[in-house]
């Protein structure tokens, strides 16, 4: 079992460097950051526009305090974003977002899904969602 308290963290010019260089599969970790900040935004979205909360409040801020806004995504935009206005305890962060639309975007997709309307697996908070309709 991989032991995560102990891996090592890449920046974003680590990464590059490292599948430049040494041909090494790194991705993962600029996937995982990406993954993690799109999903981010899209609750807050949720919460802070539409009045809509996609998540419980302790999976929001479990993914929340993964984020180190110092740790790169190679998006000059984004990493700055969240250096500046990022912070894991609250969600008002999401109105200074540089791509609100495509957040937007990401939301209304992603309770699509949680409404089970999409042909994809009904995930866990499925249920909770269709009980507002």
């Amino acid at each position: 079992m991989i032991d995560w308290t102990k891996r090592k963290v890449w920046t974003a010019e680590q990464i590059k460097h490292e599948q430049l260089v040494n041909g090494t599969p790194v991705n993962w970790e600029l996937d995982r950051r990406s993954w993690a900040r799109r999903q981010i935004a899209a609750v807050a979205f949720g919460i802070e526009l539409r009045d809509i909360s996609t998540m419980f409040a302790n999976d929001y801020d479990r993914i929340a305090e993964t984020i180190n806004p110092r740790e790169g995504t190679c998006d000059p935009i984004l990493d700055e974003f969240f250096l500046r206005h990022f912070t894991p305890m609250t969600t008002s962060w999401i109105h200074h977002h540089p791509m609100l639309d495509e957040v937007a975007e990401t939301f209304d997709r992603y309770q699509t899904m949680m409404r089970g309307m999409a042909s994809v697996t009904v995930p866990k908070y499925a249920h909770l969602l269709k009980q507002r309709v």
